[in-house]
């Protein structure tokens, strides 16, 4: 008996479902074998099949019953009953046959009722279970029970050795849509959108658990499945949502009701539950404050950067990113900003031929071009009408505040004059200096063409960003005046790859060329 005690004391007694047998492991069969085996035993010791202890067969069947519903205690049952009637055969007769028949349908009945009642328990307790890890409008998985999950799989990859995927996914202009048409058309799109979801994710990875992560907002977990297989995954939500006809999303901002999504990874991008969902976090804003309708995968310019300094430098470009961090902070536009910024000068750099040197400095001062902006008020810089005079002074400063910051660090000096001209002109009516032509630092013409094509195809609260094709035509459009061009056609040509380009445009950006 101790040793069953023990057995069951270092076991988790869960109540298990019914329909379970063939699952049954050496723990199951060891809690209802033994006290099985003991009743039979206590039964011979004490008379066989004269005993007064028979009744003692119900103990066993009521425990399978118990622990593990209606067809284990029934099964248990008719073990006990059979062992009684073979002993009746085989030493007995029919002097006590039927009465221990009786016995027998009695434990089997036992077996089956408990059983039952075990089961409807354990299907109410199931229900009940699942209506708290449910979200109440839209009947996924809710935010609570989403984190729990994300931990359980976080740790079953981590065992196994395989990647986890992340995917959190928000709704594009989800207040627009709320305040022209009312909340509850509001809610009645957040659950078609939630079907939407569903069945764009579970018909490619029917293992992904989706949940309602919190208003208009929505996560997925995607076990074995890497950053790029995610992204396919993303993709089809996002077509499927803007395939799917709403009612009144023709008034949308971009004509139709979209979403964007950002993806993190494991073991690709972080280790713990929290920093997935802060990076996943970070990539979704940044799909934003981009075009929209988007699926943005994390990457991050400063990890890189990061990574080619050594331990010195890098304690001083933490405290820069702090700084970099209460910009984005103040001013909703730079959030991802800087990091598009380095993108596309590093690109830059690549087709005119920059060394490596040449081109990590240029990603450095792409990072850190707006670092003046931690000197501007927020009013000023999120201000959607035209500024006042002394505003756009103020706003023309920081270049100027920029380069002293980047001056009073070692290692960074060297950019401090290309951040701040990189708002001079190439005509020389730019700021703060009035630099012209090659008198402006090369990665300074760089930057003041990358950073301005950013500007340009950027949704801001106040106005939708224009097209790639509207931005190269206004960059082309400023070639000589405002951007070198030279620069401008390969940005345009090879880094954006846009060609359409006629021979009159082309002959008129060569005379530029040659003149500046």
């Amino acid at each position: 008996m101790a040793l069953l005690i023990n057995g069951i004391e270092n076991r988790d007694l869960t109540i298990r479902s019914a329909g379970s047998i063939s699952k049954l492991g050496f723990w199951d069969l060891y809690t209802i074998g033994l006290p099985l085996l003991l009743a039979s035993g206590t039964i011979f010791i004490t008379g066989g099949t004269i005993s007064a202890m028979k009744f003692i067969l119900v103990v066993p069947v009521f425990m399978g019953a118990t622990f593990y519903g209606q067809k284990v205690g029934a099964l248990t049952g008719v073990v006990g009953a059979g062992f009684l009637l073979g002993i009746d055969v085989l030493y007995s007769g029919v002097n006590v046959l039927y009465p221990d028949a009786l016995l027998g349908a009695l434990i089997v009945a036992v077996g089956w009722v408990f059983g039952g009642i075990t089961d409807t328990e354990t299907a109410y307790i199931n229900n009940l279970a699942e209506r708290v890890n449910r979200d109440s409008l839209t009947n996924l998985y809710n935010h609570r029970h989403f984190h729990e999950r994300l931990q359980q799989s976080l740790q079953a990859a981590k065992h196994s050795g395989e990647p986890l995927a992340v995917i959190l996914a928000d709704i594009d202009d989800f207040k627009f849509y709320n305040d022209a048409h009312g909340h509850l058309k509001g809610d009645r799109v957040i659950v078609r959108v939630s079907r939407c979801i569903e069945d764009a994710v579970t018909g490619i990875a029917p293992e992904a658990v989706v949940a309602r992560y919190g208003g208009e907002k929505f996560g997925i977990i995607l076990p074995g499945r890497s950053s790029r297989e995610a992204c396919k995954t993303a993709e089809a939500v996002r077509h499927k949502i803007s395939a799917t006809p709403f009612d009144g999303a023709e008034h949308q901002p971009n004509g139709c009701l979209t979403v964007f999504l950002g993806i993190a990874a494991y073991p690709e991008h972080a280790d713990s539950a929290d920093e997935l969902l802060a990076l996943a976090d970070h990539a979704l804003y940044k799909a934003k404050f981009g075009s929209k309708n988007r699926v943005e995968v994390y990457s991050s310019v400063f990890d890189q950067l990061y990574r080619s300094l050594e331990s010195p430098e890098r304690r001083i470009l933490h405290s820069v990113k702090t700084l970099i961090l209460v910009i984005n902070a103040k001013d909703a536009y730079t959030y991802g900003h800087s990091e598009r910024v380095v993108k596309y000068a590093s690109d830059l750099g690549a087709a005119i031929g920059l060394d490596e040197k040449d081109r990590s400095n240029l990603a450095f001062a792409a990072y850190l071009h707006d670092i003046g902006k931690v000197e501007i008020d927020r009013k000023v810089l999120n201000k959607c009408g035209k500024l006042s005079k002394e505003e756009w002074q103020l706003m023309q400063q920081h270049p100027v505040w920029g380069g002293e910051i980047v001056r009073s660090i070692p290692f960074l000096a060297s950019l401090a004059p290309v951040i701040r001209a990189h708002h001079e002109n190439y005509d020389g009516t730019g700021y703060p200096d009035g630099l012209k032509g090659s008198d402006i630092p090369l990665q300074a013409r760089i930057l003041r063409i990358v950073d301005s094509f950013d500007a340009m195809v950027s949704d801001r609260p106040y106005s939708k960003g224009k097209s790639r094709e509207e931005a190269c035509r206004e960059i082309l459009g400023g070639a000589g005046k405002y951007y070198d061009p030279k620069l401008a056609r390969v940005f345009v040509e090879e880094v954006v790859g846009y060609k359409s380009l006629n021979a009159r445009q082309h002959f008129e950006l060569r005379q530029i060329g040659s003149c500046g």
